[in-house]
């Protein structure tokens, strides 16, 4: 069985009311590789400034978890995320 892999490209955001719509479209590549530019700038600053402190976590760690975190949503292809409307309201957020 053939399979293509497909990631999400796009993450829309999505607000209407009454007198008002927005739409956010945010590219997950950019966002991603932005990530990965601050891992390596915060791994850059944790090697070149000393620690000070009781210090229980590394903010190097947290970047990478987000980094991660981005990837695995990716891969996921296209779906819905958020959609809620109460009164005249409408949010969205979907990947594509």
């Amino acid at each position: 069985m053939w399979t293509k892999k497909y990631r999400s490209q796009l993450l829309l955001v999505s607000i209407k009311t009454d007198g008002f719509r927005l739409t956010l479209p945010l590219s997950l590549y950019v966002l991603e590789e932005l990530v990965n530019s601050l891992c390596d700038l915060l791994e850059l600053a944790d090697y070149i400034i000393p620690r000070t402190g009781k210090v229980h976590f590394r903010v190097v760690m947290i970047a990478k978890i987000c980094r991660t975190m981005i990837s695995e949503l990716r891969n996921y292809g296209r779906w819905e995320m958020v959609e809620v409307e109460a009164a005249n309201t409408r949010i969205h957020v979907g990947f594509y």
